[in-house]
């Protein structure tokens, strides 16, 4: 079922159509990374956030919490990190 999802996804996004006929491609670089796309970037990362359980009592993090340990087999891995995103994020 997700691997229709995500074919079902690429295909309306037009990955699989010549670059001329995909609206997507004509959208110019300067329209990209501009403060209202991070704004709703931010929005939409703030809204996407979910927590899925509570072991050991860990929650809720103490106010000025400084930093946050990722740990696994993939936590140095960037293309994981980053969701798959193709793209160079912006950096402040």
């Amino acid at each position: 079922m997700a691997v229709r999802r995500l074919m079902t996804a690429r295909f309306r996004l037009g990955m699989f159509d010549p670059a001329e006929s995909v609206p997507y491609a004509r959208i110019p670089f300067q329209a990209n990374d501009t403060p209202e796309h991070r704004a709703l970037a931010l929005d939409v990362a703030r809204e996407s956030i979910v927590l899925l359980r509570n072991a050991g009592n860990a929650l809720p993090l103490k106010k000025g919490l400084g930093s946050i340990a990722v740990i696994g087999p993939a936590a140095d891995d960037l293309d994981v990190l980053l969701g798959n995103y193709n793209g160079t994020p912006h950096i402040r």
